[in-house]
């Protein structure tokens, strides 16, 4: 057979890019059900505004999504983000559970505080791809979606973030 081209197939692992970080998104960007469904339901709340009110969000909505939700109240002057509740499974993945406490209160979430200052900011949803390596855990990733809730339609005064892990494809 010398002299034919042979074509061979080669599966390449590639690991899930490192702080992808990405704004505006629509549902192509998100791949996993979970998050879609949370974005999904944002956008219907929202209706025809920039920015639902926390009093749209009702849990009995998406009951299955709870375990996965986190939600921080913004204050003001100076400004810190308090944390209101942590889903069951976010306390899992992470290995902590922060209700009730202030994120500058954690130095390991010192990122994690430029995104909520993005996100009060830009008052727009947003994407984050990333793994636990601050926290042993390098094996295991995650997609975070970051959403604005406004009481006034002007200022983000809450914050809803879905937090889900995956196993990348390894085939």
């Amino acid at each position: 057979m010398s002299g034919q081209n042979r074509t061979q197939k080669f599966f390449v692992y590639l690991p899930p890019p490192k702080n992808m970080f990405k704004s505006p998104i629509d549902n192509s960007d998100l791949d996993l059900a979970p998050l879609k469904a949370l974005f999904n339901y944002w956008q219907k709340i929202r209706g025809e505004r920039d920015m639902p009110a926390k009093a749209d969000f009702s849990p009995a909505a998406v009951p299955k999504l709870l375990p996965y939700i986190a939600l921080f109240e913004v204050e003001e002057n100076p400004r810190r983000y308090r944390t209101r509740l942590v889903g069951s499974k976010i306390t899992e993945i992470f290995g902590l559970n922060i209700t009730g406490a202030y994120t500058d209160e954690r130095p390991e979430f010192d990122e994690f505080m430029k995104r909520q200052s993005w996100l009060v900011e830009n008052k727009t949803p947003y994407l984050y791809i990333d793994s636990l390596e601050w926290i042993n855990k390098e094996y295991l990733h995650y997609k975070g979606l970051g959403l604005p809730f406004s009481d006034d339609m002007e200022n983000v005064n809450f914050i809803m973030y879905g937090v889900f892990n995956y196993s990348p494809d390894t085939r």
